[in-house]
């Protein structure tokens, strides 16, 4: 459990303050993000994988250029087994944003304290494009 929270902990460290500017981070410490984050969706704290999907998606936002796929495939695992119905939920949402990220030209900035916000609004808007198509 604390080895967990301490890689997140690393992992917010290092990028929570330079998501606003792209230039300062370096192309070994973005894969090195994300493969922290990815050993970090086999956690088994819920709490610390939804953390991780939703800074899984805000990195993507800043840095559309790096490659998220072992991100994704773990996701993936998610849809199929599941610690929660939540964990499901934004698993899934996530994948459709990192392989189809031109599907949601509407998402802004991504707030570090808003993520049950952030996930409402992209599921009210899945919703829209769906009655909508």
């Amino acid at each position: 459990m604390k080895k967990g929270l301490m890689i997140i902990t690393f992992a917010a460290a290092l990028f929570g303050s330079t998501f606003a500017s792209a230039n300062e981070v370096s192309n070994t410490d973005l894969k090195k993000a994300v493969q922290v984050y990815t050993e970090s969706l086999k956690h088994s704290n819920t709490g610390i994988i939804e953390s991780t999907i939703f800074n899984i998606m805000r990195m993507k936002k800043q840095y559309a250029d790096v490659d998220y796929s072992a991100a994704s495939t773990q996701m993936e695992a998610l849809l199929v087994n599941p610690p929660s119905e939540i964990i499901r939920y934004k698993a899934f949402i996530a994948i459709n944003y990192l392989e189809n990220p031109e599907r949601f030209p509407w998402i802004e900035e991504i707030s570090p304290e808003k993520s049950a916000e952030f996930f409402h609004r992209l599921s009210e808007k899945l919703i829209e494009q769906l009655a909508g198509a």
